[in-house]
């Protein structure tokens, strides 16, 4: 039994009532590869929010030993509790949505390369439930990979049509390129068509929108470096040098080489680190 079975067993008739106020996020549970329902999702949001509670009398007591005031202490430690319990409400409602984005850029990442596998698998005459199979066992395709073991393996274990087993696939994917290229191999599929000509035309497809991305990157990457070595590393450069002339002109500035030892060892490792985040979010392939 896990976490979501267990909470839906102890709060089952809470959540069938308000469970409702999380139906938009149905979807994202399925994309999300999250295998909880509505209802044993909301339900594990409950317990772990009761978990939380504890929390009140941890920080009324330390509030308590700081200010000396109990009435201050419980109404610190409700106003506490309160942005905590927003936080984990928040957190539910949105991971979902966060985890599928997440699937999806990485299934976008690699599909390109994937499908020109599968293209030359297709020309080799292997039927669909060998072709995922042997797709799913290169973990270089990332999600992809996940996409096929389960598509082979609902075939081949569960004794599903190719057709009806892509079609689940498809369903559950957050890639709308994901989605177009398995809709279309179960369309080519069950008309008997060239499933090898369709994925020449779709690998062919989906190389210029990747080729692009690349082209889209490379002028992203360009102004991100510009912006970079101004603000960042020459204005670092200009802040200490001014700072230090302004301190012999006025004969010292108290901390002020506290300031400049904060700026260099703080200030300039954090903004490196956002403009790296930027790079990464911006890349079309994982990096």
């Amino acid at each position: 039994m896990n976490y979501g079975e267990f909470s839906y067993k102890l709060f089952h008739d809470f959540s069938k009532k308000y469970s409702y106020l999380f139906k938009d996020i149905q979807e994202d549970l399925l994309e999300s590869n999250i295998k909880y329902s509505v209802q044993e999702y909301f339900a594990s949001m409950v317990m772990t929010l009761i978990i939380s509670t504890p929390l009140i009398a941890v920080f009324t007591i330390g509030l308590f030993i700081l200010v000396s005031d109990l009435l201050i202490s419980i109404i610190g430690a409700l106003i506490f509790y309160s942005l905590v319990a927003a936080g984990i409400i928040a957190l539910f409602y949105l991971y979902p949505s966060q985890q599928a984005s997440s699937i999806e850029k990485r299934i976008e990442n690699a599909l390109h390369f994937a499908v020109i596998y599968m293209e030359t698998l297709a020309g080799t005459g292997a039927p669909p439930h060998l072709l995922f199979r042997i797709l799913g066992s290169f973990e270089e395709f990332s999600e992809i990979s996940k996409i096929s073991r389960k598509i082979s393996r609902d075939i081949e274990i569960f004794g599903m049509d190719p057709a009806e087993a892509i079609s689940k696939a498809a369903e559950k994917t957050p890639s709308p390129n994901m989605k177009e290229l398995l809709w279309g191999m179960k369309a080519t599929i069950t008309s008997g068509g060239d499933l090898k000509l369709y994925l020449s035309e779709k690998a062919r497809a989906f190389a210029n929108d990747y080729r692009r991305k690349l082209e889209e990157f490379t002028q992203i990457l360009a102004v991100l470096l510009e912006i970079y070595i101004t603000i960042v590393i020459v204005g670092s450069v200009l802040i200490l040098v001014l700072t230090t002339i302004m301190s012999l002109l006025s004969g010292g500035i108290a901390g002020l080489a506290e300031l400049q030892l904060v700026l260099v060892t703080i200030g300039l490792p954090f903004m490196s680190v956002i403009f790296i985040l930027l790079i990464k979010s911006s890349s079309p392939s994982e990096v």
